[in-house]
């Protein structure tokens, strides 16, 4: 008898890793639709783990690259701009990256899904908090951009879609977003309150 958490374990697997049943328009319209949705959310959940390594290095460029500044605007906001370093800064995005790269090579394994949620909750909580320092400086974040455009609704359409489809628990998407969610809290405990009000 297979206990329930290996059987939710090998259902989630094999929700991202079964091949779709072989099937033609000859089987009837209802089979042919059946068919073509099965291979529509493979092709999705094929794209769906690398998302967050593609979402990052558009928020990154924006805030680098082009229209680039956020140095010198997070050293303005920061109440301690001497803890905002060049290495800092590159510490903190290449582990992003990397971690981010990870994900995407585990893929939709349960793990994986696991640590998509809580690295989604990190970047979207991220976009969030860019469209929160744009409002209190009245200005513009490097990064709001991207934060908003895109960190949050794909953290909303990742979290949809893996509990929609049962590859995720309402409990564990539960725990990831707020591990990945308090983003703000740490980051805040790190660099002290901002200079403004």
């Amino acid at each position: 008898m297979v206990k329930p958490s290996r059987a939710r374990s090998k259902r989630s697997s094999r929700f991202f890793t079964s091949p779709c049943p072989r099937g033609s328009a000859h089987q009837g319209s209802v089979r042919f639709r059946d068919l073509s949705a099965c291979r529509l959310r493979l092709r999705l959940m094929a794209w769906l783990p690398w998302a967050p390594l593609a979402a990052a290095s558009l928020h990154i460029t924006e805030e680098f690259i082009f229209p680039g500044g956020f140095p010198a605007w997070y050293r303005r906001y920061r109440a301690d701009p001497s803890r905002i370093t060049p290495r800092f800064l590159v510490f903190i995005n290449a582990g992003l990256l990397v971690t981010c790269g990870e994900i995407g090579i585990i893929g939709g394994t349960p793990l994986g899904v696991r640590a998509w949620l809580a690295i989604m909750a990190l970047l979207g909580s991220n976009g969030c908090w860019h469209a929160w320092a744009s409002y209190k400086t009245r200005g513009y974040s490097p990064g709001v951009i991207t934060g908003i455009g895109i960190y949050v609704p794909l953290a909303v359409f990742g979290y949809t879609r893996y509990i929609g489809s049962g590859a995720a628990s309402l409990t564990t998407a539960a725990v990831a977003l707020a591990i990945g969610g308090s983003y703000h809290l740490w980051s805040a405990a790190y660099h002290g309150r901002s200079q403004r009000p």
